[in-house]
């Protein structure tokens, strides 16, 4: 179905981007550090377990917003801080968690503690931006998440690709992935308020 695959592709590919991009991450991680390559990888997992409720919870925002024939901003906002008070709750059980879970890893884990920290704030700031999609694929303007995702990859391997070189240690990866993440809610949520504005208005 033609209709279908117009509607689809976009989020496919926006998809698509993260599995590249990680790829290439840990490539350039494994010229500096191999053994810092299964730091990242771990704390990844990490990252994966903040957005676990998150994710789950925005599979039910996408049915809601979609029998919604004009979605209310101050619903998406209501259902987004929603996500971001759950991430942030998990993130700091996890942050928590660390100083008793690391040693068990070994000492180069031990060692990169705020690597961690890092990496699970960045999955805070990512639940923040997880209704977004919903929101967008709702409204039709699945080409938009391609756009926001693939700002995010450019800021993600602009940002370690300079980071690395700076600090030349897998943190430079987890900074650039804060950034990435900060500034990739920052704009989801922007545009989707001054949308919602305009087309209130």
């Amino acid at each position: 179905n033609r209709a279908l695959l117009k509607e689809s592709f976009p989020v496919f590919l926006s998809e698509l981007l993260v599995t590249p991009t990680i790829s290439i991450l840990l490539y350039w991680l494994s010229q500096y550090d191999f053994q810092e390559v299964s730091v990242f990888s771990v704390a990844m997992q990490w990252f994966a377990i903040v957005l676990f409720i998150p994710g789950v919870l925005a599979n039910l925002f996408l049915s809601k917003f979609s029998r919604q024939n004009n979605i209310n901003t101050n619903v998406y906002f209501k259902s987004a801080f929603l996500n971001f008070s759950l991430g942030a709750s998990v993130g700091c059980v996890l942050i928590s968690f660390l100083y008793f879970v690391l040693p068990m890893y070994g000492e180069i884990y031990v060692n990169n503690v705020y690597t961690f920290i890092i990496i699970i704030l960045s999955g805070i700031f990512s639940s923040l931006s997880v209704a977004a999609g919903q929101y967008l694929v709702a409204k039709d303007k699945q080409y938009l998440c391609f756009i926001f995702n693939f700002l995010w990859a450019l800021i993600v391997l602009s940002g370690s690709y300079f980071l690395l070189r700076v600090l030349n240690s897998v943190i430079g990866i987890a900074i650039a992935y804060l950034i990435a993440y900060l500034i990739h809610a920052t704009l989801q949520n922007l545009y989707i308020y001054v949308y919602g504005r305009l087309e209130h208005d």
